[in-house]
């Protein structure tokens, strides 16, 4: 080899060294950030409720194990993603003896009110009877600080009931369980009956990526109907009427969410499939195989801070599932400008399709508020912000009994329409919503083309928008 293929061949290999140890490269695998390092010690600070040793089990970060610069970056969004903190931030210390790691959070009040409202029914005992139900939720979002649910569900006025529900993930792993129980009384529509339910939920599920799960509930029920007139024994006295029936359904849920956010989203989209059959134990009611999809789509309005929100909710059954299962619809969450369970009573309906769409727009921002008793209610807070938001919207609900009956020009298709505007008062740090919808209901005439709407119109006051 010549004395100048060398001299270019020493050249070529100098330059490789250099590149491999340019000072920017040499300063990223300096001893101030060794890859090569064990993680020393995970430091935790800004948590009120969730116990420390779940967070880092669900951060993934181990004592004692290799740093690695993408495991530690992806912890602080594996805790977003939970949904329990609104804020995360990782520090690392470079030392010689390893890496000292700092989760700094904020956590997302745990405590809050899941449920408040009321129902207003059109029936009652068979006959044109207007009544109330008023309702309240308290879910504690963060129970014992290791990330279970816990509700508690409360019903007064002449719907009475009482009711839990628990559900637990089980940490490190994607699968989570639930168990629930409920007891009520309330009045029957059709006959002169009032009915009592003792209920129990068993749930199973898999979390399949950070966006869908599914899930498999059994819920056992027993019913017993009791009539309000008193009944006669064999010997011809006054006896109680009371007749006792068990039920047990079967789901199966898949859901898949990716809204922008969980509270108040403004764009993205959310998916719900049910399978519901109670073929486990039908007891004396009819077979029912039912299918339902429940899809939200969000679109940004024409202004900064104005979306269009849209559901789609439909109910598919395969057989005639009878009159106690029988679809019924009305009032906030369905379609506004009627009564709870106002509409279905034409034909036994066993399939139906529901379509909301909605204009959200924020009015005002109002400043922040320091509240130190809100403390007491939903912990982790004392100061809350509140926005003024207004909504126009428009409801469509249609309803028949087979499905080869949906565009039935024979009368056996049901229709309601509802439309209004409504104001939303929203506080994003206790991810509630307090709304009022004023709606005009369809009225229809002897005539099929003798319709109308209400007046006056019907207010709607609830918890929590419903999608």
């Amino acid at each position: 080899m010549s004395h100048t293929h060398s001299n270019r061949l020493f050249a070529l290999i100098a330059l490789i060294i250099c590149l491999f140890y340019h000072p920017g490269t040499q300063a990223a695998d300096s001893p101030s950030e060794p890859d090569h390092k064990l993680i020393r010690s995970i430091h935790i600070h800004g948590v009120q409720r969730t116990d420390t040793s779940t967070i880092q089990l669900l951060s993934g970060l181990i004592t004692g194990t290799p740093f690695d610069t993408v495991e530690t970056d992806s912890a602080k969004a594996k805790l977003l993603r939970i949904g329990r903190f609104s804020k995360a931030d990782i520090v690392k210390v470079f030392k010689d003896e390893g890496v000292d790691i700092y989760l700094f959070l904020e956590e997302l009040p745990s405590i809050r009110l899941s449920d408040i409202g009321g129902e207003l029914y059109s029936r009652k005992y068979g006959e044109q009877d207007r009544w109330w139900r008023m309702r309240v939720g308290i879910t504690d979002e963060n129970f014992r600080g290791r990330m279970e649910r816990l509700t508690f569900n409360f019903s007064f006025w002449e719907w009475r009931s009482l009711g839990a529900f628990w559900s637990k993930p089980i940490l490190t792993t994607p699968y989570f369980i639930g168990l629930g129980s409920s007891i009520a009384r309330y009045p029957y529509d059709i006959r002169n009956y009032d009915y009592r339910d003792i209920t129990a939920r068993i749930t199973a599920g898999r979390q399949l990526n950070h966006s869908a799960r599914i899930a498999l509930s059994i819920i056992p029920t027993q019913r017993t109907r009791i009539g309000r007139a008193p009944g006669i024994s064999e010997s011809g006295s006054p006896a109680p009427d009371t007749t006792t029936f068990y039920e047990a359904f079967t789901i199966l849920g898949l859901v898949n969410d990716h809204r922008s956010r969980r509270f108040d989203p403004d764009k993205g989209y959310f998916v719900s499939t049910a399978l519901r059959t109670n073929t486990l134990y039908q007891g004396l009611n009819n077979p029912l195989w039912q299918l339902s999809n429940d899809i939200n789509l969000y679109i940004p309005g024409f202004f900064p801070d104005h979306k269009f929100a849209f559901r789609l909710y439909n109910v598919l059954r395969a057989t005639d599932a009878g009159s106690y299962h029988r679809i019924l619809y009305g009032g906030d969450g369905q379609v506004r400008g009627y009564h709870t369970k106002q509409i279905g009573w034409n034909h036994i309906a066993n399939n139906s399709a529901l379509f909301s769409a909605e204009y959200r727009f924020a009015i005002w921002n109002a400043p922040e508020m320091y509240l130190p008793l809100i403390n007491l209610m939903f912990t982790g807070t004392n100061v809350v912000s509140w926005r003024l938001d207004g909504a126009l919207f428009f409801d469509y609900a249609r309803m028949w009994p087979a499905i080869k009956d949906i565009f039935s020009t024979e009368g056996r298709v049901e229709t309601a329409r509802g439309f209004g505007a409504g104001l939303r008062v929203l506080f994003p740090a206790i991810q509630t919503s307090g709304c009022l919808d004023i709606a005009f209901g369809e009225k229809k005439g002897d005539g099929e083309s003798e319709k109308s709407f209400s007046l006056p119109p019907m207010a709607h006051l609830y918890l929590n928008l419903h999608f």
